[in-house]
C-alpha cells in the first residue's frame, strides 16, 4: 500500500497531516494482511519536511521501537483481524495479536475476547514492552490493572503470545 502522508503526493503548503493514529492503523493492517506499506512524505521546495512531517515520524518510529518485533520479517495468520485486533506470526510460530485503540482510547481493556482466533495452543502472552501479568483464559486475553492504567505506547498496543511446547 502506498499512502501519502498528507491528501497529495507532493508538497503543498498548509495541507493536513494524516493523524499517527490512523498512520500506525494503517501499517498494522496492511502487515496483517501480508502486505507491504509505503509512506510518502512530501518535501518542501527547500528540500526539507514540514515540521508536522517529523512529528508523525517520530510518533511512528517511537511506537515502533516498542513494536518493531510485530511486524518485520511477520507473515498473515488467520483470521488476519477479529474486531479492534490485526494478527500476525513470525517463523517461530510465536503469533502477536495487535489491538487497535479507537480514537479516545488511552487505556487497554480488561479482556480482549476472540470468537474466530483460537488461543487453545498457546500457554504465555506479554505485552511489548511491559512487564505487567497478562492472563490466558479460553478464548480471551485478560489484562490486569497494572498494564490497563499504564500502556507502553499509543494506539496500538500488541500481545505476544508464545506457542505451548
Amino acid at each position: 500500500t502506498c499512502m501519502p502522508i498528507t491528501p497529495s503526493w507532493s508538497y503543498e503548503p498548509e495541507l493536513e497531516y494524516k493523524p499517527a493514529r490512523k498512520l500506525i492503523h494503517t501499517l498494522v493492517d496492511v502487515v496483517a494482511k501480508g502486505g507491504n506499506f509505503l509512506l510518502n512524505v512530501a518535501p518542501t521546495a527547500d528540500g526539507d519536511y514540514e515540521p508536522e512531517a517529523y512529528e508523525r515520524l517520530n510518533e511512528i518510529g517511537e511506537w515502533m521501537k516498542i513494536n518493531s518485533e510485530a511486524i518485520y520479517n511477520s507473515h498473515p495468520v488467520l483470521p488476519y483481524k477479529e474486531g479492534k485486533t490485526c494478527f500476525t506470526e513470525l517463523p517461530d510460530e510465536n503469533v502477536y495479536a495487535i489491538y487497535l485503540a479507537d480514537e479516545n482510547e488511552n487505556s487497554l481493556p480488561a479482556k480482549i475476547n476472540f470468537d474466530k482466533f483460537s488461543l487453545r495452543n498457546y500457554s504465555k502472552v506479554e505485552l511489548l514492552g511491559s512487564s505487567a501479568e497478562i492472563k490466558i483464559n479460553k478464548n480471551a486475553i485478560e489484562i490486569t490493572d497494572a498494564a490497563r492504567n499504564n500502556p507502553p505506547c499509543k494506539y496500538a498496543w500488541v500481545f505476544k503470545l508464545l506457542k505451548t511446547k
